[in-house]
């Protein structure tokens, strides 16, 4: 939704308009429910479970228009993940959480050009509003508090692996996984 002219005098000079974020009331609902699970100290994997059992959409089902990057066939820890480490469901505006880096495919013949490569600042990097943008979802104090949290692990009945998750490959950097 337009919230009027950019606060950057040279965009604004350009006609560029900030965006305002709408809530809808189907997300607001499970975004919510999403950081109560998690200040309830629940694991990402316990919150998403139930999710995709209920057969709510994810995310980029619900607009795959603009997440045709994305399959949006169910709900995955990933996207949990990102509503929970998302301070814009704070009601602030947030910038440069990502960054493209242009790499040579081959330093040696630049001839060939370059890819684009994403990669994530470090969350003191990112820019965020002094003051709301749009309505919150959560408050600030409830979204450092969820940021805090490490659940406690859940294992199957009979079943302990106690270096799940603590131990990375050190080749490919990967974790434990148990099953």
């Amino acid at each position: 939704m337009d919230a009027g002219p950019h606060p950057n005098r040279s965009f604004a000079r350009r006609g560029v308009r900030i965006q305002r974020l709408d809530i809808d009331p189907e997300y607001d609902r499970i975004a919510r429910w999403i950081f109560a699970q998690r200040l309830a100290e629940h694991s990402v994997a316990r919150i998403t479970r139930p999710l995709i059992d209920a057969g709510i959409p994810c995310p980029s089902a619900a607009d795959h228009e603009r997440n045709r990057h994305l399959s949006g066939q169910r709900w995955s820890q990933t996207s949990v993940r990102a509503i929970l480490g998302n301070p814009r469901y704070t009601g602030r505006q947030v910038w440069n959480r990502q960054r493209t880096d242009h790499e040579l495919l081959d330093p040696d013949n630049t001839g060939l050009g370059h890819r684009d490569i994403m990669h994530w600042n470090a969350p003191e990097d990112w820019g965020i509003s002094a003051k709301p943008a749009h309505p919150a979802l959560v408050s600030e104090a409830d979204f450092v508090a969820a940021q805090h949290i490490r659940a406690a692990r859940e294992t199957a009945p009979g079943r302990t692996y106690l270096l799940a998750g603590l131990l990375r490959c050190r080749l490919c950097g990967r974790r434990m996984e148990s099953c």
